[in-house]
């Protein structure tokens, strides 16, 4: 997951980077930078039905979508300053969800530094249900999944972000002032605000013809917020939320079709450009210095003092 996310980044600075759009950026069409298994390249039977792509975001930001059938696992991974991830999980009655992907593409939108990005889900049944909704980082998703926490029944206790939790339990015995001065710091004017951050629950809406399921995160802090939204067509489909677990129904004998939108105002990372070394080239003053001091840690071994500067030199 993680070496896939990293390999894709790289290559982003070896390929082609058109400069982040500006605020407010018209939605646009892109396809993956990646996918695997590649049929004919790698042995399909060896992923064992896991399957991912990655895309570039407005700000050209590395995005990774995996679907693990396995378990009806589905997550994004955000490669940006805060390392984001969005992850659900897809069930046929107590079974994972035959799920796949409907299209190739992606669309990508930046609006006043909220960067969006929406692709399809489909699932051969006509109904699922959702849940284990996880808003956070890469790293809380890591251990949702080490915990196994993904392969529990719908009605398992909550996944708990133990430092967080934590830190609110904390605040909560504080006394007045100083609890109101930590509460200030995280931008919350109550524990129980502070408390609902950590709790995303699914809200469902209608307007015309297209239903919708919304799941907002803001950091613990009130600084940024992680948003996933669900979405499908109100005349083939109809979704309902209870608790924490949204269920959609076909109307029809079609297979569903979801949209996955993920919006995000956290802080982009700026892309490599191409032919942008890594580390940049040392002055020529600071090459000298570099070659005194290798000379200088070589006086011992005369022998091998001219490989050594030539190795310093290179």
């Amino acid at each position: 997951m993680m070496l896939a996310l990293v390999f894709a980044a790289l290559l982003q600075g070896g390929a082609p980077v058109a400069p982040a759009p500006s605020p407010n950026a018209k939605p646009r069409r892109v396809t993956p930078v990646l996918a695997f298994p590649e049929p004919g390249l790698d042995d399909t039977a060896a992923y064992q039905g896991y399957e991912t792509r990655l895309y570039r975001d407005a700000a050209n930001n590395t995005v990774q979508i995996y679907l693990d059938r396995r378990s009806g696992r589905v997550v994004e991974l955000l490669a940006d300053a805060l390392d984001e991830s969005v992850g659900f999980t897809v069930r046929s009655g107590d079974r994972p969800a035959p799920i796949g992907w409907s299209g190739a593409s992606a669309q990508v939108s930046d609006s006043a530094g909220t960067r969006t990005l929406t692709w399809s889900l489909a699932a051969q049944t006509r109904r699922v249900t959702i849940g284990f909704f996880l808003l956070g980082t890469m790293r809380v998703e890591r251990d949702f999944q080490y915990a196994k926490a993904q392969l529990k029944l719908f009605d398992a206790p909550p996944f708990v972000i133990a430092p967080e939790s934590a830190l609110v339990a904390h605040i909560a015995k504080l006394g007045g002032g100083e609890q109101r001065r930590q509460l200030a710091l995280l931008g919350a004017s109550s524990v129980a605000e502070l408390s609902a951050r950590l709790d995303a629950v699914p809200v469902a809406r209608e307007t015309g013809a297209t239903w919708s399921v919304v799941i907002e995160r803001p950091a613990l802090d009130g600084k940024t917020r992680l948003r996933l939204e669900l979405r499908g067509d109100a005349r083939t489909s109809r979704a309902s939320v209870t608790g924490h677990l949204v269920s959609i129904q076909a109307r029809a004998g079609a297979p569903l079709r979801i949209a996955v939108r993920v919006a995000t105002d956290a802080p982009a990372l700026t892309p490599l450009q191409p032919g942008l070394p890594l580390v940049p080239r040392p002055s020529p003053r600071r090459r000298a210095r570099l070659r005194d001091i290798a000379c200088r840690r070589t006086r011992t071994a005369p022998r091998a003092r001219g490989a050594q500067r030539r190795g310093a030199q290179l």
